[in-house]
């Protein structure tokens, strides 16, 4: 479904189809080979280039079959006793006829909109010698023109289809026929060859054939007659044995017109209608003389008229009507022609017929005029392709001789248009500087893939094996793959030592882009040293332009780094590779601080009280909403490559937090922390008024590390999801401090709840809080010792909320006594004293400051219990054990019941 191909179900990461006449790169089984081809689309010559690969397509120690449907031939590989090391068999074969035939991917002529149709009409063009000449006389090649002749040029190309698709199609099986059957007489095919273009998946672009029609002879009357009724035009189809394609074509004529005709009109000037190679670098860019000391005396000749007839010499510099001295380009650069590599000279356009290219004898120079030192060893040279005439718009030429290294070589190109007038009356010539190829250093694939990678941001550091180069002066890094991501490069020194690329920047940059402008060597790569200092390299994938996530998981991406002398002469080549493989595992370092866990392995978080409103840290009673922690205060979180990488630990506390998708409904989800900043708690989820900081409920905690965004996978929305390693997993409580490990008890030694003496006497402890008649029956006071109030003396009597203290076992920084609660965080509510023995309110009740007692009794001041007798009740016979509760709200409004004991004495 993504187009690549799959291997025993595993995808190979390689795409099997790609869309025609765009660039991109797929591949197709070879047969041969039991390996895969990478065909990449070529724009130029409007066809596929194929290179052999070593990616096999063999399924290790099965059967495996490729149908080839243009063939009809079934490869069968691993079989045994089959042919060779692959163990092949072949079945099939070559079908003998057509059984149907139709046009492939045509657009058929509306003869209800000609004029805005013209482009689906076939033309045929043709021309007319007006005179009788030779292109090139005396040359391998040469081709004659003979005067009243007339010249066919075939159509564009028409594609079509027939089954079976193993047919070998032929010229002299197809026709043109019009709806009545008719055979087009005066048109011929010209050509047919197979299809090399892809446009959809493989399994439907078999069979496909290009075809070319021309005429056998123009005459206007027998050509307007089969191709036009009545001022409309005739519909055709191809016919091949008994099928017929649809009736889409129609057909025009138009005479060819010759470049070369205006001398003064750039455009059809042979040096503007030739290109070099690939980068289709124009020949009137490139110097037409040796400019180094050379007497000039050649005259460049220019039509002035129109093209003519005029023969090709081997030596010319005597001038003619159409004399015109050109401009000598010797101000432009030379082109760089490498030892045994071949030139492409091209034409784009269809009117060249055929190309000459011969040595630039004209030009040749020695030292000094007329020293024939420069031609002589021109000659000396051994070329390929030169002095030959070669029918179409396209030839190559190269010098094979090593002796040719540092010299300056001149060709002069000539071209004829198809009614045999040349181009150029004397061609156009071009110069080249011969250097040797440069060396292959040893590609490398550098892998990202371990957590260091990650958090530096590239790949692992890979060795390369380098060597000397003293004329190092440029360098460029292309990819491979124009459709690919890119990504970039940095050389490096070592694994810990990057060199800086452009030392003298305001920002030293270690990091290598993709350009095919050369850029300066730096001094810091050492490459004229006999060790240098580039050892190796780091890919760096290119963000924020590239996602991580554009980089399919698995796949190698390659680049080329090419270094150039200062005459632009290639002296290495790297290949470099770069492979993303999604991380598996989390940085080493985690832990858990020591202690933080208790004996059944439960964190027992205590948070610290915040307000979202005011977002600060706060205490007061019923003001906080969330309770917060910092999380390096739990954890020991790794430095990773010199980076703090705390921020990536993600720590997931299972149902203790709130979202409100409609507006109203309130669901239990996760709250997560990062390692590098707090836990946020709500204290409660408001519509199910579920407490979470509620000193009890464990919270499934886990924690995990975010690599983020790394792996091309695609989620079920076609999203990305990020790549989480788990790190470690434990329950969590949510405390307040006021949990049951805060213990309250009364205190009657000084205000310091940390000293506790062992007596004190009943004058010392209750004279400042009981008038007189009110006393305790109390001879001593033991600390944590419950008060002995008499019944009926103590009414009206007063406790300070000093006597009660609370002691915090999990930290002494939060003990404090009930009048001054650690940061106020406590409010004491209400007060009641009941019996332990039923629970009733028997022989006093008891008040606070907020509260409004009876008659003729006022409300004691803040912070103290006030005593008030019950009405009813009579002396007890004996001690009754009771109980004094407290309601109190804490900082998160939560409930806090404190229970002391007292005792209530009978009067004696």
């Amino acid at each position: 479904e993504n187009g690549n191909w799959f291997i025993d179900g595993e995808d190979t990461g390689l795409a099997a189809q790609g869309p025609a006449g765009e660039d991109g790169v797929f591949y197709v089984p070879n047969p041969e080979t039991g390996c895969f081809d990478m065909w990449e689309w070529n724009a130029e010559t409007e066809t596929y280039d194929v290179t052999p690969t070593e990616i096999s397509f063999l399924a290790p120690g099965t059967i495996t079959a490729v149908y080839d449907p243009e063939t009809g031939v079934l490869t069968l590989f691993n079989v045994e006793g089959g042919e060779g090391e692959l163990g092949i068999v072949t079945i099939g074969g070559t079908a003998s006829e057509v059984a149907t035939i139709e046009l492939f991917d045509y657009t058929p002529y509306d003869p209800t909109t000609p004029a805005t149709a013209a482009a689906t009409i076939e033309t045929f063009s043709y021309t007319t010698i007006g005179q009788n000449t030779t292109f090139v006389k005396g040359v391998p090649g040469a081709i004659e023109f003979v005067k009243n002749s007339q010249v066919q040029r075939p159509t564009d190309v028409v594609v079509v289809r027939v089954t079976p698709a193993n047919y070998e199609l032929k010229a002299e099986d197809i026709v043109l026929v019009n709806t009545a059957g008719t055979v087009f007489e005066q048109a011929v095919v010209s050509e047919v060859k197979r299809h090399k273009d892809v446009s959809t998946k493989a399994t439907t672009t078999t069979g496909l054939w290009d075809v070319k029609f021309e005429l056998t002879n123009y005459n206007a009357t027998a050509f307007n007659n089969a191709t036009t009724k009545s001022g409309k035009k005739i519909l055709f189809a191809v016919k091949a044995g008994e099928s017929v394609t649809n009736f889409d074509m129609a057909f025009d004529a138009t005479t060819i017109t010759p470049l070369g005709y205006d001398g003064a009109t750039a455009a059809t000037k042979l040096e503007n209608n030739l290109y070099l190679d690939t980068d289709a670098t124009l020949v009137s860019s490139i110097a037409d003389r040796n400019g180094a000391g050379a007497i000039y005396t050649y005259q460049e000749l220019e039509w002035t008229g129109g093209p003519q007839y005029t023969v090709v010499k081997p030596t010319s510099t005597t001038a003619t009507p159409n004399t015109a001295t050109a401009a000598v380009r010797t101000g432009a650069g030379y082109y760089n022609a490498v030892i045994g590599t071949p030139i492409k000279i091209y034409s784009k356009s269809n009117e060249v017929k055929a190309l000459y290219v011969r040595l630039d004898t004209e030009n040749a120079v020695g030292s000094g005029y007329p020293d024939v030192s420069e031609i002589n060893a021109w000659k000396s040279y051994s070329y390929t392709g030169i002095d030959q005439v070669v029918e179409g718009k396209e030839v190559s030429i190269s010098i094979n001789s090593e002796a040719a290294k540092g010299d300056y070589i001149g060709f002069r190109v000539f071209a004829v248009n198809w009614n045999g007038t040349l181009i150029d009356p004397d061609g156009c010539a071009f110069y080249v500087q011969v250097g040797n190829p440069g060396s292959d250093w040893s590609g490398v694939t550098t892998v990202m893939s371990k957590p260091e990678d990650y958090v530096a941001g590239h790949s692992a550091f890979t060795a390369v094996k380098s060597a000397k180069l003293a004329t190092a002066a440029t360098y460029t890094f292309t990819m491979d793959d124009s459709k690919a991501p890119v990504f970039n490069l940095t050389v490096a020194k070592s694994a810990s030592s990057p060199l800086v690329v452009d030392p003298t920047a305001t920002t030293p940059t270690t990091i290598i882009t993709p350009t095919t402008t050369p850029v300066a060597v730096p001094t810091t790569w050492k490459l004229g040293a006999d060790s240098p200092d580039f050892k190796g390299v780091w890919a760096v994938p290119a963000l924020p332009t590239v996602a991580m996530t554009d980089y399919k998981d698995d796949q190698v991406y390659t680049g080329t780094l090419k270094i150039y002398d200062a005459s632009n002469f290639v002296l290495a080549t790297l290949k470099v590779g770069f492979q993303k493989v999604v991380p598996t595992t989390a940085p080493s370092g985690y832990s858990i601080k020591t202690g933080q866990l208790d004996a059944s392995g439960v964190y027992n978080c205590y948070l610290v009280p915040f307000n979202t409103t005011t977002w600060a840290e706060d205490w007061t009673v019923g003001n906080a909403d969330y309770g917060t922690m910092t999380m390096k205060n739990v954890f020991n979180f790794p430095t990773v490559a010199g980076t703090d990488v705390s921020g990536n630990y993600l720590i997931i506390f299972n149902d203790a937090d709130e979202y409100t998708p409609d507006g109203t409904n309130y669901y239990p989800t996760y709250s997560i922390a990062s390692g590098a900043g707090d836990a946020l708690i709500a204290n409660k989820l408001a519509n199910l008024k579920t407490q979470i900081i509620d000193n009890k409920t464990q919270h499934i905690t886990m924690v995990m590390y975010n690599y983020g965004l790394v792996s091309s996978v695609k989620n079920a929305t076609g999203g990305y999801d990020p790549t989480m390693i788990p790190v470690d997993s434990f329950p969590t409580v949510f405390n307040c401090i006021y949990n049951d490990k805060y213990v309250w008890d009364w205190h009657w030694g000084t205000n310091d709840p940390t000293a506790k003496p062992p007596y004190y006497a009943y004058n010392a402890v209750w004279a400042t809080e009981i008038a007189a008649k009110q006393a305790c029956e109390v001879a001593t006071a033991a600390e944590n010792e419950a008060p002995q109030i008499v019944y009926e003396n103590f009414d009206n009597g007063k406790l300070n909320y000093k006597w009660v203290a609370g002691n915090c076992g999990w930290d002494s920084k939060y003990t404090a006594t009930l009048n001054a609660p650690y940061n106020s965080s406590l409010r004491v509510d209400s007060a009641k004293l009941t019996s332990d023995a039923n629970g009733v309110e028997e022989y006093y009740k008891v008040y606070i400051s907020t509260d409004t007692p009876p008659a003729p009794y006022s409300a004691p001041a803040a912070g103290t219990f006030l005593f008030v007798k019950q009405s009813g009740a009579s002396n007890p016979t004996t001690a009754v054990p009771s109980t004094l509760t407290l309601k109190c709200k804490d900082m998160y409004n939560h409930d806090v019941t404190i229970k002391l004991p007292v005792k209530v004495m009978p009067r004696k």
